[in-house]
């Protein structure tokens, strides 16, 4: 659109309106045409900004009769309307502000400025945005009442001007003009917040003159104007000559926040000038309790900067010459400030502190630590900060023995330090010894001497890794003074247990002799070392006497358990050499070395499951070359139930060392019912079903020389062992079952399911099962009555549906309880076995047979849809479309009945079975017949699209 088209318009609506106003008939509808048409064009010039052609438009409005303007003007100023909308975001910055156009749209035009927009803003709160100050002026002339007009947020003109512009020569004009500024907004902010946010000196002085109550006033935090200030400070920087005035005028109440901190606990992390300490002085007068008192966390102004340690700390010094500072204060915590300067290693702070007032030294927060001991929990401490700590607490004669509520020492928490810096630790353990070599010796609540402390406080860290990154000194200064204690800790252990259990031994341990003290699970150190898992290496390395390997600990496990648990085969096999057995070692749970090792032995770890198979293997082998017995566990389970659920590839030279222990092994049953082929069938299953096992079902066994040679034996639910072998296509069973008796195939389960009717139903098996079907019972069915045929079709496995038939054609007419015959199921369940089923009908099954729902199977295969079926049985028999089910209705109604139709398969099944249809007058049980039917509005839209 351009001017001279815009100009057209206008022409064209005026002439409209002169034939109104001359006797002419006004339609609502051309009324409302002409206002649309208006502010289209006025929408239009405002975006092109031209000045020229909205004049004209206002000019032609004023000769309209019948008030066209003010219609136009009202609704132009609701919602998100053109003159409003451009005043909001400031395009009518050049055409407002021009004043013939404002006095227009204010006296002549008569424009209604108390109506708001969507969010609640008249035309002033836009006007002082933009700081449009005739504008501004002109409407609070108009209505003075729009001054303390609120938005939806609760801002007033002078309260948004404040909050979003940064015109401090607009909030005063406003202010000259009596606007309210005791107003807050929602959020509670009045203008005295937004002022000292940006400064506005001149602003504050006119609030402190005209309502000085509001520079103490909270918004909805909890914070006053001076308060809100120091929150938005994005930087540490000296404090303002605004912020000054604020603290100058501000009463008590207004110094503190909402989390209880009062300007105090801000202006400690800040560089503080003399101007600022004569501010604080001046604010302790008024209150003098502010210097000590503590936030919601019960920090301290000095507490709270030495805590976060701000870089403006060494402001303390300063602070505390000046106020009266009480260093005793605590934090919930306990911690003075002495604590956390000390944590920080601010150590010209903590000497500062200590000679204002040497007894905080003494403190101790809620742990009991002092801020020595409190210093030492922070690991990153280092070497020189630590030592100068030491000798600066030392100085002061503070006792290096004091211990927190678990009674450890300085030296317990330096312990902590070696697996992160152990030069630090060296350092620091060297100076606390050469003040008190006792150190070294002392234990905590649970008997744990620092070096003991260390070990037992990093369970989650490898135990071969923290004392191989531990510095041999270090480790010697912990250590070689308490190795030959045996003052055991709380668990019962000694100093050499643990330094067994991480196999790290010092030069002199291996010519001493190993200690017999065994804690309170009876073990001794080298039991205790192979039970938590060291290296094979290590134990091998260690002195294997004969009581060691001998005795057995509160479970009743020797140390040789607990190398098989681990699948050492060179410790395994260094005990076996060094100590003959005169029997097998069983522990509580009747459980052999052996035994254990695949009850809770970790054989497979996914990508390295053969690199694991062949270290257990190694380790299987060697303790079957040793003299075993038959031993059984509780669970009932023998050495080879637990091996074959454990291990992914069967080794044929275990499964024969087994036979050779215990001929009986394949028949033994645990307390399941399961013998090792039941297990490893379960296992497999699990396996298979399990992400964890990448490689899945492909992976070569030898599971068929765990078959049995009796066949018969079954578990509690009477699965015998011919179901799990068929069921898991083990193709070996197949030459055991020829040979021996045939009848194992006829052979039920509790659900009534013979072998190959189990694994059918299971959709696996069918090499197996295809093998067996000469010698099988073919008529053998289940509780339900359904035969191999009826699940094969289920299954869609066509060949060897077909080989079934050809044994024995009888089968195909064979009906199950419901009285479904094999094809008859297969429509039933809904099963695609369509080209099975058509297969089938070669053999020429009887079509009449119904069902127990009086269905043949012509009206299962219209109700699937399968027209090639459909047309195959209607060749062979078209009076099947008469036969009616129990609701009285034909396989074409059967199929209209129900809602399973598929519209593009059920419109040629539809088409073909009507031209067999003879009786379409035919009610069935609901009174309803073939052409009401496919009347049913569904249908009628089905035709629709045909």
């Amino acid at each position: 659109m351009n001017v001279s088209l815009a100009l057209g318009i206008l022409d064209k609506e005026i002439r409209r309106c002169r034939r109104f106003d001359s006797g002419g008939s006004k339609s609502s509808h051309d009324t409302k045409l002409s206002i649309d048409t208006l502010k289209t064009a006025i929408t239009f010039c405002l975006n092109i900004n031209h000045y020229d052609l909205f004049v004209r438009i206002l000019e032609y409005m004023r000769i309209l009769s019948f008030g066209i303007e003010s219609s136009v003007f009202v609704n132009l100023n609701v919602g998100n309307v053109p003159i409003l909308m451009y005043t909001r975001i400031g395009l009518l910055a050049n055409l407002l502000g021009r004043k013939q156009i404002t006095e227009y749209l204010i006296s002549e035009a008569k424009i209604n400025t108390g109506v708001a927009d969507f969010l609640g803003n008249t035309m002033l709160h836009y006007s002082v945005v933009h700081g449009w100050e005739s504008m501004t002026g002109d409407l609070i002339q108009k209505d003075e009442t729009l001054l303390n007009c609120m938005n939806k947020n609760g801002e007033t003109p002078i309260l948004m001007a404040a909050k979003v512009t940064y015109e401090e020569d607009m909030v005063l004009f406003l202010m000259k003009r009596d606007a309210d500024i005791s107003i807050k907004d929602n959020n509670g902010y009045s203008l005295a917040h937004y002022a000292a946010l940006k400064s506005w000196i001149n602003v504050i002085k006119a609030i402190e003159l005209k309502c000085p109550a509001i520079l103490s006033e909270r918004n909805m935090d909890g914070n006053s104007p001076v308060i809100a200030v120091f929150k938005k400070m994005s930087t540490y920087m000296t404090t303002t000559k605004t912020l000054r005035r604020l603290l100058r005028m501000s009463n008590i109440s207004a110094l503190i926040d909402g989390d209880g901190n009062n300007v105090l606990h801000f202006l400690i992390r800040q560089p503080l000038l003399q101007d600022d300490i004569d501010i604080i002085g001046s604010i302790l007068e008024k209150e003098s309790t502010l210097l000590n008192q503590s936030n919601n966390k019960g920090e301290t102004p000095l507490t709270y900067a030495t805590k976060y340690s701000y870089p403006f700390t060494s402001n303390i010094p300063l602070f505390t010459k000046e106020f009266p500072v009480d260093l005793h204060i605590s934090d919930k915590q306990g911690n003075t400030a002495l604590h956390y300067l000390a944590f920080n290693g601010m150590i010209d702070l903590v000497e500062y502190i200590i000679q204002k007032d040497v007894s905080v030294i003494r403190n101790t927060n809620e742990n009991a630590q002092t801020p020595l001991l409190f210093a030492f929990t922070n690991k990153h401490l280092t070497a020189s900060k630590s030592t100068k700590l030491i000798q600066c607490f030392r100085h002061h004669d503070i006792d290096l023995n004091t211990c927190d509520k678990d009674e450890n020492g300085i030296l317990h928490y330096v312990a902590l330090w070696a697996s992160y810096q152990d030069i630090a630790s060296l350092e620091t353990v060297e100076t606390l010894l050469s003040y008190n070599k006792d150190l070294i010796y002392a234990r905590n609540k649970f008997r744990q001497v620092p070096f003991v402390y260390l070990v037992c406080s990093r369970t989650s860290v490898r135990s071969d890794s923290i004392l191989t990154r531990m510095n041999s000194q270090l480790f010697n200064l912990l250590v070689s003074e308490n190795l030959y204690t045996e003052d055991p800790d709380e668990t019962g252990n000694t100093l050499l247990h643990y330094i067994c259990r991480f196999g790290v031994l010092a030069d002199e341990m291996k010519v001493m002799p190993h200690t017999s003290r065994r804690n309170i699970f009876r073990m001794d150190p080298i039991s205790y070392a192979a039970c938590y898992g060291t290296t094979d290496e290590s134990i091998v390395a260690m002195n294997l006497t004969d009581e060691i390997c001998l005795s057995v600990d509160h479970f009743g496990r020797s140390i040789l358990h607990y190398c098989s648990l681990h699948f050492w085969p060179n410790a395994v096999r260094t005990i076996l050499e060094k100590h003959k057995y005169e029997e097998n070692l069983v522990d509580k749970a009747g459980d052999t070395p052996l035994m254990l090792a695949l009850k809770y032995g970790k054989i497979k770890d996914g990508a390295l499951s053969t690199l694991f198979d062949e270290k257990a293997c190694e380790c299987i082998s060697t303790l079957l070359r040793h003299k075993e017995r038959v031993v059984v566990n509780q669970d009932g389970e023998t050495m080879l139930h637990l091996y074959v659920a454990k291990t992914q590839v069967i080794r044929e030279e275990i499964i024969e060392k087994a036979i050779q222990i215990d001929p009986d092994c394949l028949s033994k049953k645990n307390i399941h019912g399961l013998i090792p082929i039941m297990v490893r069938m379960k296992e497999k299953n699990k396996m298979n079903a399990s992400e964890q096992y990448p490689f899945g079902r492909y992976y070569i066994s030898n599971d068929d020389k765990l078959i049995p040679k009796d066949l018969f034996i079954s578990d509690n639910d009477g699965n015998t062992v011919c179901h799990y072998c068929i069921l898991h296509d083990l193709v070996g069973v197949v030459d055991i079952v020829k040979r021996g008796p045939t009848n194992i195939l006829n052979e039920k389960n509790r659900n009534g399911e013979s072998p190959l009717v189990y694994a059918a139903w299971r959709g696996k098996g069918m090499n197996v099962i295809e093998r067996l079907l000469e010698i099988a019972d073919l008529q053998c069915s289940d509780l339900n009555g359904n035969t191999l045929l009826h699940v094969c079709l289920v299954n869609g496995w066509v060949e060897l549906a077909e080989k079934i038939v050809k044994l024995d054609k009888g089968l195909l007419n064979y009906r199950n309880r419901l009285g479904q015959t094999p094809p008859m199921l297969a429509l039933y369940l809904g099963c695609q076995t369509e080209e099975s089923l058509l297969r089938m009908m070669d053999f020429s099954p009887k079509l009449q047979y119904k069902d127990y729902l009086g269905n043949t199977l012509l009206h299962y295969c219209a109700l699937r849809c399968y027209l090639p079926l459909v047309k195959k049985i209607l060749a062979q028999d078209e009076n099947l479309i008469l036969l009616l089910n129990d609701e009285k209705q034909s396989a074409t109604m059967y199929m209209m009945d129900n809602a399973l139709l598929n519209w593009e398969r059920a419109k040629p099944v539809l088409q073909f079975m009507l031209k067999f249809e003879r009786r379409f007058y035919h009610k069935d049980s609901k009174g309803q017949n073939l052409i009401q039917y496919c009347s049913k509005s569904v249908i009628q839209t089905f035709f629709s699209f045909s």
